[in-house]
């Protein structure tokens, strides 16, 4: 559980709300709120900040313009700038992020999105459930811009994450585009190709078996992962299974050297290697602190495959 990063109950004691110049230059605050007891937060603004809050566990009900509605794990909501609300609940916990505004609205821009469905949510809240194969993602990028917050990796995963919920609440409504659709095209195969991998039971093994799934060139996939998230394909792939490696090791009891295997690494010490440069720890020491399914601990243990 993502909440377990930060153990201490943020009760929000500070009387005025975060604004964007609190954690500039970079692009996003992130904190976790948990809690047993009833709590509520009044009502409030974020002057130029877009605030999403990610519900983790449990059930909350949320207030926007004078209607409160409910919302339960997997669900996300994401409150405009000059929208008013306020949140209450209990046994509960959720991931809150505060974006500038600015830097939502670049993304609209860059990604051609103003029209027809990208202007009105530029200034205004929504709500979305996860689909299912993308919580667990969600979740441990969640605790990866957690952990590495101002910080260039905490921005590349912010990015990750944006990219996730525009496909779900921009692309997934934008209309089908004639051909002649400057733009259009281009930035719909990269979206619709980041789901699928991510969505993917088994990843993709090779740039190769990438461009077969995209229907392009191995040369168009390159140079679009260069440019949409400033790595080449392959290592992306890689930071795919190392990610989906760390998710089964905190959501299941799948035994490492099972999950070393079916996610094709050729050998223990080599993934190993990898995890620890990637995650700071080593896997089995990772689960533990972590995981969270009862009765992980009894891993195989690290210095049988140093």
């Amino acid at each position: 559980m993502a909440t377990k990063l930060k153990t201490v109950i943020e009760r929000f004691a500070e009387d005025r709300e975060i604004r964007a110049e609190d954690f500039a230059p970079w692009s996003y605050n992130l904190h976790f709120l948990t809690t047993n007891e009833p709590w509520t937060y009044r009502n409030h603004r974020h002057d130029g900040c877009f605030e999403i809050v990610y519900v983790l566990n449990g059930c909350v009900e949320h207030q926007l313009e004078g209607q409160w509605h409910s919302f339960s794990q997997g669900d996300l909501l994401a409150i405009g700038e000059e929208e008013y609300h306020s949140i209450r609940g209990e046994n509960f916990s959720f991931a809150n992020l505060i974006i500038p505004v600015d830097f939502w609205s670049s993304w609209v821009d860059a990604l051609n999105l103003e029209d027809p469905v990208g202007s009105p949510k530029r200034c205004r809240g929504f709500s979305i459930g996860i689909a299912p194969p993308q919580v667990g993602e969600i979740e441990l990028i969640l605790d990866r811009m957690f952990r590495h917050q101002q910080t260039f990796e905490g921005e590349r995963q912010l990015r990750r994450l944006l990219a996730i919920l525009f496909f779900q609440v921009f692309w997934s409504e934008v209309p089908e585009q004639p051909q002649s659709a400057p733009g259009k095209e281009t930035t719909l195969w990269w979206a619709e190709l980041v789901r699928r991998v991510e969505a993917a039971q088994v990843l993709p093994g090779s740039p190769r078996e990438l461009a077969e799934i995209a229907g392009m060139s191995r040369e168009h996939v390159a140079r679009s992962c260069r440019l949409y998230l400033d790595c080449s394909p392959s290592t992306w792939l890689n930071r795919l299974r190392l990610e989906r490696a760390a998710l089964l090791l905190r959501k299941t009891n799948r035994s490492i050297p099972d999950i070393v295997f079916s996610l094709d690494y050729s050998g223990l010490p080599h993934f190993y290697r990898l995890f620890k440069e990637r995650f700071g720890l080593p896997p089995g020491e990772f689960r533990r602190v972590f995981g969270d399914v009862p009765g992980t601990d009894a891993v195989l243990g690290e210095s049988s495959v140093r």
